[in-house]
């Protein structure tokens, strides 16, 4: 770590982005190579966390000392009969009785790859698309909780969205829909 602090004695739930270069992050930052900074850890956890296969004793490990930096991921997979590994039904956005629903996220995928955006901004409104769907109104709250943003950066992707009119508002003030086109 940069302050010289090792990895493994902190939270990595709670840790404050210290940059080595910020003239090197700034940089990144404006060419849209960084989403948000201090959000490795936190990335890294969640996507574990909502895999089909997370057990807490395959937690990602973080560790470091004065000349090596390591994160130990493990293979989620490793030593789970074939037929376990598919999507669980409670982890799954779209049932099989649902097809309009996947030809709609199929179509909102293609729509999306098209799109100017960095693939961190691509893969959040995928995560609120995954979530809510087209007949799911949503709002800004919804938005953070989904992709795990906080307030600002949350805004902004739905400036993104609404730019680009992937979302259209709702009666309810402050409520989004996604659009897609048929």
């Amino acid at each position: 770590m940069p302050d010289g602090s090792a990895v493994q004695n902190l939270d990595t739930d709670n840790v404050i982005s210290k940059r080595r270069n910020p003239v090197i992050a700034d940089v990144f930052s404006r060419m849209n190579y960084m989403e948000r900074r201090g959000s490795g850890f936190k990335k890294i956890k969640d996507d574990y966390h909502f895999a089909v296969n997370y057990r807490p004793e395959l937690e990602p490990k973080f560790y470091s000392d004065i000349s090596t930096f390591k994160v130990t991921l493990y293979n989620l997979n490793y030593n789970v009969p074939v037929e376990k590994i598919g999507v669980s039904d409670e982890k799954q956005a779209f049932d099989e009785e649902k097809t309009d629903l996947q030809d709609k996220k199929q179509v909102f995928e293609e729509l999306l790859l098209a799109l100017d955006f960095t693939t961190p901004t691509k893969s959040n409104i995928l995560k609120v698309f995954t979530q809510v769907g087209t007949e799911t109104a949503f709002a800004r709250a919804d938005v953070m909780e989904f992709t795990g943003l906080t307030a600002t950066p949350a805004t902004e992707l739905m400036r993104k969205m609404k730019a680009n009119n992937l979302i259209k508002s709702t009666a309810k003030r402050g409520k989004y829909k996604f659009v897609v086109p048929k």
